[in-house]
């Protein structure tokens, strides 16, 4: 999905399906890798909800939902923004070992910066993708 609704302004959807079983691709997602790459800060994403954090990126976030095997919801917001946009990173299993790496993001400030998180998440998952399959 890309464009902007009337209550979430600017958003963005990037997905892809990887030829890894979600478990571990859940795994690796909360882990201190994992969250090193999505938000530049190397620390397990369970022992991080509810707490305002500040990546070395200076990308601030503080994760608000996280539902074991499915998703994270997030505020998310890089330094130079005036508001927090909300990041949504989704696992879903499509069976045969394979699953789907989603991420959406809304409340982005304008086209410009809708543009710039495409090709942000998708530039995430491919190198997600890269070390998750060594």
């Amino acid at each position: 999905m890309i464009g902007k609704t009337e209550n979430s302004g600017w958003q963005v959807g990037v997905r892809k399906t990887l030829n890894i079983p979600s478990k571990k691709l859940w795994r690796f997602i909360v882990s201190e890798r994992g969250m090193s790459i999505i938000a530049g800060d190397p620390i397990k994403a369970e022992t991080a909800v509810a707490q305002k954090r500040e990546s070395r990126e200076k990308i601030e976030y503080m994760i608000t939902t996280l539902t074991k095997m499915s998703h994270l919801r997030m505020e998310w917001k890089f330094p130079d923004w005036e508001g927090n946009s909300i990041l949504q990173i989704r696992v879903i299993d499509s069976g045969d070992n394979k699953s789907v790496l989603a991420f959406h993001q809304e409340k982005l400030a304008d086209e410009s910066t809708r543009k710039k998180m495409k090709e942000y998440w998708q530039e995430k998952i491919e190198l997600i993708s890269k070390m998750i399959s060594k």
